[in-house]
């Protein structure tokens, strides 16, 4: 048997129960017999007064039991491996913890909350968040921003405050981190805070620059006076947006800026500004107002993401519906670092909006996976271009075994990946990763049946080329790759099997091996119905 023959992959679960074929008996008998019965009653005969006929009994309805539940998974299973994953996972249930794959348990630390705080990961299993927390003033309108360290196994080892957020949001209620973004730098060393709030001198819009080894902010940069502006007229600003570029030498930072006119009318306008980053240093600052711009300003133009496609270019999917959406081209558009224009990648509107888009920042490509149409496309966005595929089979039914469908690639080259979100944003359920040398996609798709799954898809890069199907041991809605990308984990949806069917188990976690498609092991159950997701991996923390 060859390694990556599927053939000894582990069935799906077992539906119990029996089958239906006595109740269909039973069925069909009852409406023979009661169907000849009527037919003696009703028919006159010169002995029989129709007027007198009675009412012919009713045939009983055929009962069609309910599909049965499929049993727990089991709670812990490893399946035949030459070697296994031992390295923790982390998962979002309600904050982001640790999944401890040797023991099979989530663990009950919180290292981060998803929305506000900024978690990288150590090499050796430690973790750096910069944690927002209350200062302790009376009137709650401070957040601390302390950069908290934990090791391996998520005791606190140091705790430093790096600076105290004031203000208040438009609203006059406090804004602690809601007015405020974080990003890390590629290498782990630094972290970028992006501040639109309201201090004593009035609003301010600035980013900080952070060193992670020391706690300390090494240098900021005021945006409202480039160009200068007259900071009493604002009267409100927007939450900043903050992308840093690939290779770290930019940062892109938008903001709304609100401010009244000498007539008194307010008027609004987004602004963006591209800044220089330079180790502890920041700047120049370039104004570019341009990427800020919604397409159709002012009527129903919408954008989904916006990121850096490259080192060079900025990019954001947006959408400007005409009619029907289907009718409407998806325009990923692009822009330079002086923030001109450089013309949208225009992709079929038939194509699925990615709000989940899969960036190949290394080669500056785009890739949106629709799970339900079972459809991929990639766009080009330094020459522009684009293609799509689609499975030439239309089978939507998990299958049985590994399938073979074509050779994989060559290795290639380290390709960075994003997902073209902030780094503290809550994770999506993400349904495409990207394997780390750039030449494999790994897609999970949904099923024929409410619910169910069709499996996991392999994807060549270059080609869009279906690779292999993988048989799915649960509901699977969320994928990620470890960092070597040897293992992909995927979550289980609770309450039903990866046909659909109703099951008697919560939330799982099954780990496939890359190599050869199998599981390696699975938790069966992590004994919750919550929603669980795998946050973005982002850079690997620096040793202070």
């Amino acid at each position: 048997m060859s390694e990556r023959d599927g053939s000894s992959f582990p069935p799906t679960p077992v539906t119990p129960g029996g089958g239906r074929r006595p109740w269909l008996v039973m069925g069909l008998v009852c409406v023979v017999v009661a169907g000849s019965f009527a037919v003696a009653q009703v028919t006159p005969g010169p002995d029989l007064d129709p007027s007198r006929a009675t009412e012919p009994p009713r045939p009983t309805p055929t009962v069609v039991p309910a599909e049965p539940i499929a049993t727990a998974l089991p709670r812990f299973a490893w399946y035949s491996a030459p070697e296994a994953p031992i390295d923790d996972l982390f998962v979002e249930a309600g904050s982001v913890r640790r999944l401890r794959l040797t023991s099979a348990r989530l663990m009950d630390d919180a290292l981060a909350q998803p929305g506000r705080d900024l978690l990288l990961r150590g090499t050796r299993g430690e973790t750096v968040c910069l944690c927002w927390q209350p200062s302790g003033t009376e009137s709650g309108d401070a957040r601390a921003l302390d950069l908290v360290r934990r090791d391996g196994d998520a005791r606190e080892v140091s705790r430093t405050t790096v600076t105290v957020v004031n203000g208040l949001d438009v609203g006059g209620t406090p804004n602690g981190p809601l007015q405020v973004a974080l990003e890390p730098s590629p290498d782990g060393r630094f972290a970028y805070l992006a501040r639109s709030v309201r201090a004593s001198t009035g609003w301010q819009v600035s980013l900080d620059v952070i060193d992670l080894a020391s706690a300390t902010i090494t240098d900021t940069v005021d945006l409202i006076p480039v160009p200068l502006d007259d900071r009493s007229a604002v009267v409100a600003v927007e939450r900043p947006t903050l992308r840093i570029a690939p290779d770290g030498r930019h940062a892109l930072m938008l903001s709304g800026v609100q401010r009244r006119a000498v007539s008194g009318s307010v008027t609004s306008a987004r602004r963006a500004w591209i800044i220089g980053l330079d180790g502890t240093s920041l700047g120049p600052v370039v104004v570019a107002d341009t990427i800020a711009d919604e397409p159709g300003e002012g009527s129903v133009g919408a954008c989904s993401w916006i990121a850096f496609a490259s080192p060079a270019i900025v990019a954001k999917g947006c959408r400007n519906p005409a009619g029907d959406v289907g009718a409407t081209p998806l325009e990923l558009r692009r822009y330079d670092l002086a923030g001109r224009d450089m013309g949208a990648v225009l992709v079929d509107g038939e194509q699925r909006d990615p709000e989940q888009v899969l960036l190949d920042v290394t080669g500056g490509l785009a890739y949106g996976w629709d799970p339900v149409r079972h459809s991929l496309f990639a766009a080009d966005l330094v020459a522009g271009g684009w293609r799509s595929a689609r499975p030439p089979s239309g089978d939507r039914d998990v299958p049985e075994a590994v399938v073979l469908s074509g050779d994989r690639p060559p290795s290639g080259a380290r390709t960075t990946w994003s997902g073209g979100r902030s780094a503290t944003d809550p994770a999506p359920a993400r349904t495409l990763v990207g394997s780390p040398d750039g030449r494999m996609l790994f897609a999970v798709g949904a099923g024929s049946r409410p619910g169910s799954s069709s499996g996991i898809w392999v994807f060549d890069t270059r080609t869009l080329q279906l690779l292999e199907r993988w048989p799915a041991l649960a509901s699977y809605e969320s994928l990620a790759l470890f960092e070597d990308g040897r293992w992909l984990a995927a979550v289980g949806r609770p309450g039903v099997t990866a046909t659909g069917g109703p099951a008697d188990w919560g939330t799982s976690v099954t780990v496939h091996d890359t190599v050869t498609g199998r599981p390696v092991l699975q938790i069966g159950d992590l004994g919750t119905d919550g929603v669980l997701a795998f946050p973005w991996p982002g850079p690997v923390a620096a040793s202070p």
